[in-house]
């Protein structure tokens, strides 16, 4: 996920259950944007089950597209 992230201010940062999040400083809503398409990206190709989200408090989930 990290690498995906690569061109983001993003971070790796175990939780309290010793789990890892990845986290990332965002400035504005393009970054929003690049970030979610990279993660979308990312998902897709590894097509290994989606990704949770967390913004402003709501929860998302992003699943691998399909063609």
């Amino acid at each position: 996920m990290l690498e995906c992230l690569r061109g983001f201010e993003a971070e790796l940062v175990e939780n309290e259950d010793g789990r890892y999040d990845v986290q990332v400083s965002l400035d504005d809503d393009r970054d929003i944007s690049r970030v979610l398409g990279a993660v979308d990206t990312h998902v897709t190709e590894r097509a290994d089950g989606p990704a949770r989200l967390d913004l402003d408090g709501r929860h998302y989930l992003i699943d691998p597209a399909t063609t």
